[in-house]
């Protein structure tokens, strides 16, 4: 299971992998509004589908309401995730 820190920017044009700030924060923008948790949906479906995994095994632990995110991820090891979640 990987522990992944994220920040997000809801409302975005599209869904995107912007970078890593400090080698350790994905940051994603995603083009859900965050009402009623679209945007934590949406964000789930779309790194699932960058990781090659089911939305289901990633887990939002913390900041369910917030900007920054902590999920756990199954199913992936650390060094897929850095390398799938690359910007493009």
């Amino acid at each position: 299971m990987v522990r992944l820190e994220v920040k997000v920017t809801p409302r975005a044009k599209k869904n995107e992998v912007v970078g890593w700030h400090q080698d350790h924060i994905l940051v994603v923008k995603i083009a859900a509004p965050p009402i009623g948790g679209q945007a934590n949906d949406e964000l789930c479906r779309y790194l699932a589908e960058r990781l090659g995994i089911a939305p289901s095994d990633i887990l939002i632990v913390r900041g369910y309401t917030s900007r920054q995110k902590a999920l756990e991820i199954s199913g992936v090891t650390e060094q897929e995730v850095k390398h799938r979640l690359q910007p493009g």
